[in-house]
């Protein structure tokens, strides 16, 4: 188990085990990025600088976590790299995105806030809570009874909660993705990123989910992503 922030995440089946999750894939990913105007600064001498991180001896994304998770051990790996401490900075900030919060149930569009109160009151309020409930067939028939929640609900909440896992898809695109039949990170994972912008693009013309704007290259990267992560849900 490792802290970032104030959220303990464990390599477990709902994140990315970012232990076998190897410096260069990351750093091909970070490459092949649109990333945010404030965080470009990733984009200098990208393989250098990773290069001095994989010297020093850091190889998977667990350990980079670990070496830049205080202020004192970003200083000391900027001293002992040679790598500017404000990249370093950034780059956590950055790594940080793989593995995100969990989303809170009550943000997916067009879910009845009856369901979510009764989900409250079982203590399930976000998308790691449900997807470690309800991640089998065997599992959701069983809360279905416990919470009076409609086993079809709490099926489709249960792949919101695994789109949710793809690093940037908030629960405005996890609905986006769902509602063009991509619903699951296995289906993702198999999909072509052209076709799937292209359905993507169309449901939110339809149904004006968000202005946001996305791209075909955002669309291969949570593709790559997906194929990254846990594919254990029973649908």
């Amino acid at each position: 188990m490792f802290v970032s922030g104030n959220f303990k995440y464990m390599t477990t089946k709902y994140f990315i085990d970012i232990e076998q999750f190897s410096l260069t894939k990351y750093r091909k990913i970070l490459e092949k990025s649109e990333l945010l105007p404030g965080r470009r600064i990733l984009y200098e001498k990208t393989k250098e600088r990773f290069d001095f991180l994989t010297q020093y001896g850091i190889t998977n994304l667990l350990m980079l976590v670990q070496s830049l998770k205080s202020p004192d051990k970003i200083k000391q790996l900027a001293k002992d790299t040679g790598i500017p401490t404000d990249y370093l900075i950034i780059l956590k900030r950055e790594v940080n995105r793989l593995l995100p919060k969990p989303v809170s149930i009550a943000d997916f569009p067009d879910i009845d806030k009856s369901f979510i109160a009764k989900l409250n009151k079982k203590g399930i309020k976000n998308t790691l809570q449900l997807f470690e409930r309800c991640d089998n067939k065997k599992k959701r028939t069983a809360f279905a009874q416990e919470t009076d929640v409609p086993i079809s609900v709490l099926e489709e909440l249960t792949k919101l909660s695994d789109l949710s896992r793809i690093w940037g898809v908030g629960p405005i695109f996890c609905r986006i993705f769902y509602e063009t039949g991509t619903d699951t990170i296995k289906k993702v994972a198999n999909a072509k990123a052209k076709k799937l912008y292209d359905q993507l693009m169309e449901t939110n013309r339809t149904k004006k989910y968000t202005k946001a704007k996305f791209t075909v290259k955002d669309v291969a990267l949570c593709i790559d992503i997906a194929n990254d992560l846990p594919k254990t849900i029973d649908i």
